[in-house]
């Protein structure tokens, strides 16, 4: 009796839902749909890396602060160049994930 009920238990979850067997491996996808699918991945692409120039930026800085706490301690080591490094690329950084992505995205 426990057979028979959860085969038509199981039988009444799948009977919902049968187009999706039949159609398996036969779905068509438009040029268009294909397009949009693409460009939104590559739409993603771009603000990850706008976003991770943000990050890797607001990283420089901080470690610029941290060279420069150092550099005040001791002015030998670390010198006071790698501090102005470290603050010039993450000025840059900051300022690049600020920049405008062409009008397509």
């Amino acid at each position: 009796m426990k057979k028979i009920t959860l085969f038509l238990l199981s039988s009444v979850i799948f009977s919902d839902d049968n187009a999706a067997f039949y159609n398996a491996g036969k779905v068509a996808q438009s040029p268009q749909s294909a397009f949009e699918t693409a460009q939104s991945f590559i739409d993603f692409g771009a603000q990850f890396m706008l976003t991770l120039l943000l990050i890797s930026g607001i990283a420089m800085l901080m470690g610029a602060l941290v060279q420069f706490v150092e550099h005040r301690k001791n002015p030998v080591n670390p010198p006071l160049s790698r501090v102005m490094t470290f603050l010039f690329i993450g000025i840059t950084l900051v300022l690049a994930s600020f920049i405008p992505l062409p009008e397509g995205y």
